[in-house]
């Protein structure tokens, strides 16, 4: 996955640098930002996953233990105890999820912002060298479509590297 994402995201920096070196830059600084907003975005999110996971197990802990003892709790009486035992365990299992998705919204929205800010340059940077007649109408169209192909392998590029940073492959 690590090297597709790499030849993915080479082969059209390639055509990039050879059509202009300097819209090529701005599309290696919005690689770079895109890179660095993943990995910190993945590690952001993994704390808050992992107490998700936790306390789903908490919660499953205490519905099968209920399920298999029910004629105990039954038996001496321990019906609301047990629910409300439940009760605020599924709730912070919910505290949990919404921090997480509240989370999840605002930090996987970095890399639309990124790409919408690269874009932005490369079309006034390469609408003002149209201008000037150092690239052509066509050529920033196609630069324009080698940005769009950056787009997936960066993501992945950036969530493999936080991956691996996390598991402690990568210092």
């Amino acid at each position: 996955m690590l090297i597709n994402a790499v030849f993915s995201a080479a082969i059209p920096l390639v055509f990039m640098f050879y059509m202009g070196a300097s819209l090529a830059l701005v599309a290696l600084a919005s690689m770079a930002a895109t890179v660095i907003a993943n990995t910190y975005t993945a590690s952001a999110l993994r704390p808050v996953a992992d107490r998700f996971r936790q306390q789903l197990g908490n919660v499953v802990s205490i519905a099968t233990g209920g399920i298999a003892g029910i004629k105990t709790v039954k038996g001496l009486g321990l019906e609301k105890l047990e629910s409300k035992k439940f009760e605020r365990s599924n709730s912070g299992l919910l505290g949990i999820g919404v921090s997480m998705a509240r989370r999840r919204a605002i930090l996987t929205n970095v890399n639309v912002l990124i790409f919408g800010l690269a874009t932005s340059t490369i079309l006034l940077y390469g609408g003002f060298a149209t201008l000037r007649g150092e690239i052509s109408v066509g050529d920033l169209v196609a630069f324009m479509s080698y940005m769009v192909m950056l787009m997936w392998p960066l993501s992945m590029l950036g969530l493999i590297i936080a991956k691996y940073t996390d598991s402690g492959c990568v210092c």
